[in-house]
């Protein structure tokens, strides 16, 4: 029997997003340097995208960011740091678009060498 769809659990998305004042980002975030803060002071509210693996779905990132025309600091943590930048959240979609598009034509390239 197939589980009812509220007790199935998501596939892990491997990024985590969230709105957050940008005032408060310079203390969750100090690895900011003083150039990104500056990006920082032309907005009240910015899109936090925190990675939280280095695999992740590119085509539900594109899909989450559609419409999002605010800036976003974008955080991953690495073994020996954390890695966080200021970029405009519609650059990271056409990013994430990008990205998605080489790798289904990565995918269909494979399938055609293997069935010649």
């Amino acid at each position: 029997m197939k589980p009812s769809r509220a007790t199935r659990v998501p596939a892990p998305r491997g990024y985590r997003l969230g709105v957050e004042l940008a005032a408060a980002l310079p203390e969750r975030y100090p690895e900011l340097a003083p150039a990104e803060q500056a990006k920082l002071a032309e907005a009240a509210v910015v899109l936090v995208v925190e990675f939280s693996s280095r695999r992740f779905d590119t085509r539900q990132l594109a899909l989450d960011l559609r419409g999002r025309h605010m800036k976003a600091v974008v955080a991953r943590r690495s073994a020996q740091a954390r890695q966080v930048a200021v970029i405009d959240a519609q650059v990271l979609r056409e990013t994430a678009v990008e990205c998605d598009e080489s790798g289904r034509l990565l995918r269909l390239e494979r399938s055609l060498r293997r069935a010649s």
